[in-house]
C-alpha cells in the first residue's frame, strides 16, 4: 500500500471519529482503498503498468457514433468511487461542484460494468470506455422531415396529432423519421421512456447524466457535443439519478396516508449522507426549487408489489408536482408500463397528460453496424486487440450478427454488447442461440482472473478455483450455488406479482450459501466472498454487503439455470408463465439453455407441451402461455422441433393456437401484436397472409351510401378486394421475381410516367429494423407506381385481373351499403386499430384487430398502414374532382404521370381517430411519394 493510499484511510479514520462519516460509509471507502492496492500489487507483479489515481477517469469521450478521439478528464482525488472523502464545505456552490464530482465518477461506467472487457480482471491498466461506444438510441415515434433539414434546416414536428399539419408537410414530399431518444428528451420537460430489457434505459439516463455533469465540470472539452441540440439555456440543469427499486426498499408498508413530496426528497438526501454529500443537500434542494435540475426516475417496473409500485408511482407525481419547473425522466419496461385490461385492476403508470410515454426502438441496421465498428475501434485503442486487425474483426462480427438465429438478437443493444464481448474474448467466434452467448459470458465473469497470465510470489491470495479444489468443489458447484440464489433473488417480492426488479442479494445469503460447500468452514466461505468481490465481475458488491448481478438479464438467465434443473421443470415453468411477464425471460432462458448447453430437446419439448397444451385455455393467463411456448420453440430451434415428431405436433399446435389469439383478438394490443411477431418466426399459416395471393372477399354490385354527405353511389360490377393489406412475404414474391428490373418500367415510359424520382433505388424500401420487416406484417415504403407495378406482376403470374382498388371500391368494402362511419359500425372505440391511441407506435401484423373489420370480412381498413387506390384527386389542369363520386369523369385513367395525385385511404398507426379511421376520410399524396 503506497503512502498515499495510508494517508487516505488515515483520513478516513479521523472523519469517522470525529462523526463526519457513518460506519458504513468508512467501511465501504477503506475497503475500497484496500481493493485498489491489491490491484495495483497485482498488475505491478504481472508486468502490466498500473494507473495513476489521477488518470483513474480518463478518456470517457461519451462520442455519438463511435469516434475514439473525446475528451481525457481527471478524476478527484477526494472521490473514492461513489464516496466522498475530503472536507465538508458551506460555499454552495462548492457543494454542488463536489456532488457532480461523485456523480461523474459514478456515471463513469456506464451500465454494464462487469461486463466491461477487463473489468473482472483487476490488473487491467486501460478500461473499455463504453460512452466511446455509445450509439445514440431512436424511439418507436416519429417525425415529419423538413425539406431543409438535410441541408442544416429545422428540424420537423411530431407526427399523428396534428393532421393538417402533416397532410401539408407531406404535400411538400416531406417524409417521416423515427424521433431520438434525445429530442423526446429536448421536446418534453416529463416523460415517461420505455424500453424492453437491455434496450438501454439506463444507459441512456447514465449517459446524459455524465455529459451535463462533465459539462458543469469541464466545458472547455466540448462535452456538450455529445448531446446534440440540447438547449444552451439548459446545458447547467444539475443531474439527481434516483434508482426507484432502491427507493422501495425504505418504504413502511405500515404507514398511513398519501405519498408526500418529502418522501422521494428525504430517501435522496439519505442517499447523499451515505455518500459523504449531506452538506450538499441544501444546494441541491435550492437547485430543485428553481427549476435548475433534470431529475432521472430510473427503473420503475423494478419496485416490487402491487402496494409499493402505487406508492412509488404517487411519490413520483407529488415529487414532480412540488418542483414542477424541473425535467423528469421515469424509465420502465414496456409490459410493465401497459394500461390494465380490467377496470378492476390498478393502473400502475403516471398521468399520461403529465408524463407522454415514449418507447425506446431497437437498433436499426445502421445502428448495428456503427455499434460493432465502434467496439472494435475502442477495442484498439485500450490495447486488447491489435489496431491492424480491428477493422476485419469488425467485419467478422457484422457477418455473423446477420444469422438467421442471432439477428433477431441484434437490434437489442444488451444483446449486441454481449455478442460483441465474447466475439472478442473468443478471436472471432460467436456460438449458436442466446443462451451460450450467456453461458459463455457467465463463464468470463467468473473465471476470466484465471484466463490471464498467472503470477508466483508471497502474498498473492488463492483464486476462486484454488478455494473451490480446496473444499473438493468444481466450477459447477460456484454456479449452481448462483443459479440458486438469482432464482430466489428474481422470485422475491412482497405480494407475488409481477413486479420485475433486480433482487438483492445480502452477504449472508451469499455466505449461508458458500459454507455448504465446505462443511460449514465459515473462513471459508468468508474468504470466497472476499475472493468474488475481488476477482469475478458476475456479482457485483452495490453497497456494503449488498450484491446484484451485473444487468437484470443475468439475474434472468441464471433463474432460468436453476430453473431448468427442476425435475418438474415442464409444469413449474407453466406455472410460473402465468403468474405475468416477470418470469417470461428465465422461462425462455431456461428452454434454451437446455438445449444449446445441456442437449436436452426432450425436456424442453415437454414444457412446450405444458405452456400450450391440446385444449384451447380458458383465461388470459393461458393464452400468454401459448404466446411463451411460440418463443420457446424458437430458443430451441425450429428444424430441432422438426426433427422430432412430437416437436412437429407441438409446432402445428402453437401455429394453430397462435393463429386463433390474433383471430379473437386475445390479450393487450402490445401483447398481441409481438405474439403476432412470434407467430412470422414460426410460420404464420393464416389464408392469404404470406401467400403469393392474397384471401379475395367478393363484393357485390350495387348501390352504397359515399362520403361525407353519404351520397348514393352505384357499383355496377362485382370484385373481390384483398382480406388485409399486402404483407411483405407477397410483394417480395414481386421483388425476387424481377419486379424492378426494365419490363416493369417500361409500361411507365410507355405512358409518359416515371418509374420513381429515385431512381438509384433497385428494391422496396422495406424497414431496416428486423422486427418490423416479417413476412406476415404489411409491406411499407411503396409508391402508387410500385404498387400498380405490383398488380400487373400478380395480375400476370396468376392470370388473374389484379388492379388497385377505385376509391368507390375500397370504401364500399370499408363501410358496406349503409354508409357507416367506420369498418365496425357507427361510433369509435378506443383499442379497436392500430391508431395513434393504442401506442404500438409501428405497422403491427395484418389482421390482429378484429374488431377492426367491415361487415364483409375485409380487416384493418382503419388504422395500421395507409392503401393506395387507383383513384386520381384531380385532373391535368388541377382542378380536383368533385363528390359525388362519378365514374365516367376520367378520375380512374392511369396516365397523367407525376402531376396527377392520387387517392389514399385508411389512416395509419400514428394517425388519431379525429379523421383518419373514418371510412369516408381521404388523402391525396404524389404517385412517387413513398412512406
Amino acid at each position: 500500500m503506497s503512502s498515499e493510499q495510508e494517508q487516505q484511510i488515515a483520513e478516513l479514520r479521523r472523519l469517522f471519529e470525529a462523526g463526519a462519516l457513518n460506519e458504513a460509509t468508512y467501511n465501504a471507502a477503506v475497503a475500497g482503498i484496500k481493493q485498489e492496492a491489491s490491484q495495483v500489487a497485482a498488475a505491478t507483479e504481472g508486468g502490466a503498468v498500473a494507473q495513476d489515481r489521477s488518470t483513474a477517469v480518463a478518456s470517457r469521450g461519451a462520442n455519438i457514433g463511435g469516434s475514439v478521439d473525446g475528451p481525457v478528464v481527471t478524476g478527484d482525488y477526494n472521490v473514492l468511487g461513489n464516496v466522498y472523502v475530503g472536507e465538508p464545505t458551506d460555499d454552495p456552490r462548492e457543494a454542488l461542484r463536489i456532488y457532480r464530482e461523485v456523480l461523474f465518477q459514478i456515471s463513469a461506467n456506464l451500465p454494464l460494468r462487469g461486463v466491461d472487457v477487463g473489468a473482472s480482471d483487476p490488473r487491467t491498466a486501460k478500461k473499455l470506455g463504453l460512452a466511446n461506444v455509445y450509439i445514440d438510441l431512436d424511439t418507436t415515434s416519429k417525425v415529419i422531415v423538413a425539406a431543409d433539414e438535410e441541408n442544416g434546416g429545422v428540424r420537423g414536428r411530431t407526427a399523428g396529432s396534428d393532421a393538417a399539419l402533416l397532410q401539408t408537410m407531406k404535400e411538400r414530399g416531406e417524409k417521416e423519421r423515427p424521433l431520438p431518444t434525445l429530442e423526446a428528451t429536448i421536446g418534453n420537460r416529463w416523460l415517461v421512456l420505455t424500453g424492453d430489457p437491455g434496450a438501454g434505459k439506463s444507459t441512456f439516463v447514465n449517459h446524459l447524466a455524465f455529459c451535463l455533469a462533465a459539462h458543469a465540470l469541464h466545458a472547455e472539452d466540448g462535452w456538450l457535443d455529445h448531446l446534440p441540440q440540447w438547449p444552451l439555456q439548459q446545458a447547467g440543469l444539475l443531474p439527481i439519478v434516483i434508482p426507484l427499486r432502491d427507493f422501495a426498499a425504505t418504504i413502511d408498508e405500515s404507514q398511513a396516508g398519501p405519498a408526500k413530496p418529502k418522501d422521494l426528497w428525504q430517501f435522496f438526501a439519505g442517499s447523499l449522507d451515505d455518500k459523504n454529500l449531506g452538506f450538499a443537500a441544501e444546494a441541491i434542494e435550492r437547485e430543485l426549487r428553481y427549476g435548475r435540475a433534470i431529475v432521472f426516475l430510473d427503473g420503475l417496473d423494478e419496485v416490487p408489489g402491487t402496494r409499493q409500485r402505487l406508492y412509488v408511482r404517487d411519490a413520483v407525481a407529488a415529487f414532480a408536482a412540488n418542483y414542477p419547473g424541473n425535467r423528469f425522466l421515469v424509465t420502465c419496461r414496456i409490459l410493465s408500463y401497459q394500461q390494465p385490461d380490467d377496470d378492476e385492476e390498478p393502473d400502475l403508470r403516471l398521468d399520461p397528460d403529465d408524463f407522454p410515454v415514449y418507447e425506446i426502438a431497437p437498433f436499426d441496421e445502421a445502428k448495428i453496424d456503427r455499434f460493432i465498428d465502434a467496439w472494435y475501434a475502442e477495442l484498439a485503442r485500450i490495447g486488447s486487440v491489435p489496431a491492424k486487425d480491428a477493422q476485419r474483426l469488425a467485419g467478422r462480427l457484422k457477418e455473423a450478427v446477420r444469422r438467421p438465429d442471432l439477428w433477431r438478437l441484434a437490434p437489442t443493444p444488451l444483446l449486441l454488447t454481449v455478442m460483441s464481448l465474447v466475439h472478442a474474448h473468443d478471436q472471432g467466434h460467436l456460438p449458436d442461440g442466446r443462451a451460450l452467448l450467456y453461458e459463455r459470458t457467465v463463464d468470463m465473469l467468473l473465471w476470466r482472473w484465471e484466463e490471464v497470465k498467472k503470477t508466483s510470489g508471497g502474498g498473492q491470495k488463492p483464486t476462486l478455483r484454488q478455494l473451490l479444489s480446496e473444499a473438493g468443489r468444481a466450477d459447477l458447484d460456484l454456479k449452481r450455488l448462483l443459479w440458486k440464489l438469482a432464482y430466489e433473488a428474481h422470485g422475491r417480492s412482497d405480494d407475488g406479482d409481477e413486479g420485475e426488479g433486480l433482487g438483492n442479494i445480502t452477504q449472508a445469503q451469499l455466505t449461508n450459501g458458500l459454507v455448504k460447500l465446505k462443511r460449514e468452514d465459515w473462513q471459508w466461505a468468508h474468504t470466497m466472498v472476499e475472493a468474488m468481490k475481488l476477482r469475478a465481475g458476475l456479482l457485483l458488491e452495490r453497497d456494503p454487503g449488498v450484491f446484484t448481478f451485473p444487468h437484470r438479464t443475468f439475474q434472468e438467465y441464471l433463474a432460468g439455470a436453476y430453473l431448468s434443473t427442476q425435475k418438474n421443470f415442464g409444469p413449474q415453468a407453466a406455472g410460473l408463465g402465468a403468474e405475468g411477464p416477470r418470469w417470461r425471460e428465465p422461462i425462455l432462458l431456461a428452454a434454451g439453455r437446455l438445449v444449446h448447453v445441456g442437449g436436452d430437446v426432450e425436456k424442453a419439448l415437454g414444457m412446450v407441451n405444458r405452456l400450450c397444451p391440446a385444449q384451447t385455455p380458458g383465461g388470459e393467463s393461458g393464452w400468454r402461455n401459448a404466446w411463451l411456448a411460440a418463443d420457446a420453440l424458437l430458443e430451441i430451434g425450429l428444424q430441432r422441433a422438426r426433427d422430432d415428431d412430437w416437436g412437429s405436433e407441438l409446432l402445428g399446435r402453437v401455429q394453430d393456437r397462435l393463429a386463433l389469439l390474433l383471430r379473437q383478438g386475445r390479450l393487450a394490443p402490445r401483447e398481441r401484436a409481438d405474439a403476432a411477431n412470434s407467430l412470422a418466426e414460426l410460420g404464420d399459416l393464416r389464408p392469404g397472409v404470406v401467400t403469393l395471393e392474397p384471401q379475395l372477399i367478393p363484393i357485390p354490385a350495387g348501390s352504397f351510401l359515399m362520403g361525407e354527405e353519404r351520397h348514393q353511389i352505384h357499383i355496377t360490377k362485382p370484385f373481390a378486394i384483398g382480406r388485409t393489406p399486402v404483407t411483405n412475404a407477397q410483394f417480395r414474391h414481386f421483388w425476387q421475381d424481377g419486379g424492378y428490373g426494365e419490363k416493369w418500367r417500361q409500361c411507365w415510359t410507355a405512358e409518359g410516367w416515371n418509374w420513381r424520382k429515385r431512381s438509384e433505388l433497385t428494391m422496396p424500401r422495406f424497414f431496416n429494423r428486423p422486427e418490423l420487416n416479417l413476412p406476415n406484417q404489411p409491406v411499407t415504403g411503396v409508391s402508387w407506381y410500385e404498387a400498380v407495378a405490383y398488380a400487373n406482376w400478380l395480375a400476370e403470374r396468376t392470370g388473374r385481373p389484379y388492379r388497385l382498388p377505385t376509391e368507390a371500391q375500397w370504401e364500399r368494402a370499408a363501410r358496406h351499403t349503409d354508409g357507416r362511419t367506420y369498418p365496425w359500425g357507427e361510433d369509435w372505440q378506443d383499442g379497436i386499430a392500430n391508431t395513434q391511441e393504442v401506442g404500438l407506435g409501428r405497422p403491427c401484423t395484418v389482421g390482429i384487430f378484429p374488431g377492426d373489420r367491415s361487415k364483409d370480412g375485409l380487416l384493418d381498413m382503419a388504422g395500421n398502414v395507409n392503401e393506395w387506390c387507383q383513384t386520381r384527386w384531380h385532373d391535368e389542369q388541377g382542378q380536383e374532382y368533385p363528390l359525388p363520386y362519378r365514374l365516367d369523369d376520367g378520375r380512374e385513367e392511369l396516365g397523367g404521370g407525376d402531376d396527377i395525385w392520387r387517392v389514399i385511404k385508411g389512416g395509419s398507426y400514428f394517425d388519431d381517430k379525429s379523421d383518419w379511421p373514418r371510412c369516408a376520410y381521404r388523402l391525396w399524396l404524389n404517385p412517387y411519394y413513398w412512406d
